[in-house]
């Protein structure tokens, strides 16, 4: 599950996250293994949220604010 989140880690601002689950009841976040965060310039730099995943053609995609 894809997933925006503040307020973790001394963030204030918001961030993608990541957690799986076998049963759909019992969730293990792996924030850390999310692979993008805030840029340290431009439009990104200060949060990114509302992630969107999804494939084509076979590769996976992910749209964000």
């Amino acid at each position: 599950m894809w997933y925006s989140y503040r307020g973790r880690n001394n963030i204030k601002t918001y961030r993608i996250g990541y957690a799986e689950s076998f049963d759909g009841l019992q969730w293990i976040r792996k924030d850390d293994d999310v692979g993008i965060d805030v840029s340290k310039t431009g439009w990104d730099s200060e949060m990114i949220c509302y992630p969107f995943v999804f494939d084509y053609k076979e590769e996976r995609y992910m749209l964000q604010w």
